[in-house]
Formats: C-alpha cells, sequence, structure tokens
C-alpha cells in the first residue's frame, strides 16, 4: 500500500471533488487530476487496478465499509 486510509474530511471533499472532476476531464487533465489525489495520501492502485476506473461512489464505497475512515 503507497497511500494512506485516513484522511481529514476537507481533504476527503477534496478527494471527492478530484474524483467528480476526472471523469470529465481530457486524458492530459486526468494526469493531473490524480497526482492532485495522491498528493492528498490517496493512491487509487492501492483499491483497484487502473482499467477498472475509479469514481466518487468508489470513494463513498470504501468509507461506507470502513476501508478508508474519515476523521
Amino acid at each position: 500500500m503507497k497511500g494512506q486510509r485516513r484522511f481529514t474530511r476537507a481533504a476527503a471533499d477534496q478527494i471527492r471533488w478530484l474524483l467528480d472532476r476526472t471523469r470529465a476531464a481530457s486524458r492530459a487533465d486526468q494526469k493531473v487530476l490524480r497526482q492532485e489525489i495522491r498528493d492528498l495520501g490517496f493512491y487509487i492502485s492501492d483499491f483497484t487496478r487502473p482499467s477498472t476506473g475509479f469514481r466518487r461512489r468508489d470513494f463513498e464505497d470504501l468509507v461506507r465499509i470502513g476501508q478508508v475512515e474519515v476523521i
């Protein structure tokens, strides 16, 4: 695991916002947005294979089942 599993509410909100923006962004912009998500300590690859895509809903599911904690 590269990233962390505990995030402040502000960081979790920022991750959610970035995930929403990533879906509508160009390929080049997606790379920038994913780096911003990693800079917050969240690595999508810790939870899924890159080819499957990762959405805000997936992040919410991780929070709901306790794999990610928002403090």
